[in-house]
C-alpha cells in the first residue's frame, strides 16, 4: 500500500538534461528509456522541440503546447519497442526486479512498476536520507552491467539522463499509478503482461 507523503520539504534542485527536484520524503514517477530507443527522426524531432522550449518564456501560450508535444511524441514511440529493446529478455527482467530489493537500503521503496521492452516506469517512495542523483545513477550502472552481460554484449544501455516528477497530491499520485500500471496495456503486450506490479 502506497503511504502518501505530501508535505514536501525541497532539499535541492538540480540539472543534467532535465531538472530534479529533489524533496526529502515523497512520491516520485520516474521514467528511465534505454539507448536508442528512438529513431533517429523522432530523437531530431524532439530536439527541435527542445530547441524551441529553451526560446519560448515559460509565461508564453506556446510553451505548454510544446511541452505537450514533447512529452506525446516521447510516449508515442517509446511504446512501440523500438530500438534497444533489453527488457524483452526474461532474465533482465527478473534482475530488474531483483535490484529493487537493493534500492529499499538506500532510502527508495519502489511502490509501482512496468518493465516495458525499451524503458522502465517506477513509482517510487523516498526516504528522508535518500540521495537521488547517487541512487539513480548507481542502480542504472550495476543493472546495465548485469543485463550487458546476460545479452552478450558491451557498451551504453541507458540513456545519459531520466525522467522524475514529484507527485504533489493524491489525485496526481492516482493518475501517475493508473499511467504505469495500464502502460503495458495501451502499448499492447497484453492483459497478462509479466512485469508490471
Amino acid at each position: 500500500m502506497l503511504r502518501l507523503m505530501y508535505e514536501l520539504k525541497l532539499k535541492r534542485i538540480w540539472h543534467t538534461q532535465l531538472p530534479h527536484w529533489e524533496v526529502e520524503r515523497g512520491i516520485y514517477f520516474i521514467t528511465i528509456r534505454c539507448t536508442n530507443s528512438l529513431p533517429s527522426e523522432v530523437k531530431k524531432r524532439i530536439q527541435e522541440i527542445q530547441t524551441s522550449l529553451a526560446e519560448t518564456s515559460s509565461d508564453d501560450s506556446n510553451f505548454q503546447q510544446l511541452q505537450r508535444q514533447y512529452f506525446l511524441c516521447l510516449e508515442k514511440y517509446q511504446d512501440r519497442g523500438l530500438g534497444f529493446t533489453p527488457f524483452l529478455d526474461e532474465t533482465c527482467c527478473e534482475r530488474a526486479l531483483a535490484s529493487f530489493k537493493a534500492l529499499e537500503n538506500l532510502g527508495w521503496h519502489i511502490e509501482h512498476y512496468a518493465l516495458m521492452p525499451n524503458h522502465v516506469h517506477l513509482v517510487v517512495r523516498s526516504e528522508e536520507a535518500a540521495d537521488m542523483a547517487k541512487t539513480w545513477s548507481e542502480w542504472k550502472g550495476r543493472l546495465a552491467f548485469e543485463c550487458n552481460r546476460v545479452l552478450n554484449r558491451q557498451g551504453s544501455f541507458w540513456q545519459n539522463d531520466w525522467f522524475d516528477h514529484v507527485c504533489r497530491n493524491e489525485n496526481e499520485t492516482a493518475r501517475v499509478v493508473t499511467y504505469v500500471l495500464n502502460n503495458p496495456i495501451k502499448a499492447k503486450l497484453g492483459r497478462n503482461y509479466k512485469w508490471v506490479g
